[in-house]
C-alpha cells in the first residue's frame, strides 16, 4: 500500500507543500483544487510576499507524484489549453514543474489509488469574482456545468475528490460563515449531487471552504481540509 496524502487548497504556497512531503515522505499527494496554477503570473512580484518573486515551478520533490484539480483560483485559459493537446481522460504530466512530478487530473477523470477507484472532479464558483479581473484572476469556466455532468464515466467509484460539495450536504456544515455559504449557490455543487446519487461512493475529500469539516451522509464519509498557510488542518492520509 503507497503511502497517499490528501490536501486542501495550496494556492501556490510551494514553501508548504514542499516542507509537507518532505517529512511526510508520501508515494503520491492529491490537491482538492486551488493548486495554484497561475503560469501568466510566473516570476511576478508581490504575489505572495512583498517584493519577493513569485516562482510558479516551485515544488522540489521528485520522488512524489502530485496529483491536483482545479479550483477556482486558477488559470483556466491554460487548463483548457493542456486538454486540448494532451485530451481529457487520464492525467496529464506538467513538465514545466522540472524538481517535481506534477500532473493535472482532468475533470472526470478516474485513477486507482491503493486498490480504489477514484473520481476526480474539480471546478467551483469565486465568491469574491466581482474583485477580480475575467481573463486575468478569474474565468467563466471555473464552474462545472452540464458538459461536465455528461462525462461523468460509467464506473464504479470508490473515493471522490472535489473542490467544492454536492448541495445534498449543504445541511451538514451548518457553522460556514455568511460569506462562504453564498458557496452553496454554485451551480457546480448540483452537478456534484448528481455524481453523489451516481456513484454513491464511500469516502468524499474536498477543500474550497478553508476549514476542517468530517462528517457522514448517506454511507459516505466526508472530508473536508483547510487551506495550506491557514491555520487548520489541510492534510490527511487516504
Amino acid at each position: 500500500m503507497d503511502r497517499i496524502i490528501i490536501t486542501g487548497d495550496v494556492h501556490g504556497y510551494w514553501e508548504d507543500l514542499n516542507t509537507l512531503i518532505n517529512r511526510k515522505l508520501p508515494k503520491k499527494l492529491v490537491i482538492c483544487g486551488d493548486f495554484g496554477y497561475w503560469p501568466h503570473f510566473h516570476m511576478s512580484k508581490n504575489f505572495h510576499k512583498p517584493g519577493v518573486p513569485w516562482d510558479q515551478y516551485g515544488i522540489k520533490n521528485p520522488k512524489t507524484d502530485i496529483f491536483w484539480i482545479d479550483g477556482n483560483h486558477e488559470n483556466h485559459e491554460a487548463i483548457a489549453a493542456m486538454i486540448a493537446e494532451h485530451g481529457r481522460d487520464k492525467p496529464i504530466l506538467m513538465e514545466d514543474f522540472k524538481n517535481g512530478n506534477v500532473y493535472y487530473m482532468p475533470r472526470c477523470s478516474t485513477m486507482e489509488l491503493n486498490g480504489l477507484n477514484c473520481l476526480f472532479i474539480g471546478g467551483a464558483l469565486s465568491i469574491d469574482k466581482d474583485s477580480r479581473v475575467e481573463g486575468v484572476s478569474w474565468w467563466r469556466e471555473e464552474v462545472l456545468s452540464y458538459f461536465d455532468y455528461r462525462n461523468l464515466p460509467d464506473e464504479d467509484v470508490d473515493v471522490v475528490f472535489s473542490h467544492t460539495i454536492p448541495s445534498c450536504v449543504n445541511h451538514k456544515m451548518p457553522d460556514v460563515t455568511q460569506f462562504m455559504s453564498a458557496k452553496f449557490q454554485d451551480p457546480s455543487c448540483k452537478v456534484l449531487k448528481e455524481a453523489f446519487y451516481k456513484y454513491k461512493p464511500k469516502r468524499w475529500f474536498f477543500g474550497h471552504f478553508h476549514k476542517q469539516y468530517r462528517f457522514d451522509f448517506e454511507n459516505c464519509n466526508f472530508v473536508g481540509l483547510d487551506m495550506a498557510h491557514g491555520y487548520g488542518k489541510w492534510w490527511t492520509y487516504l
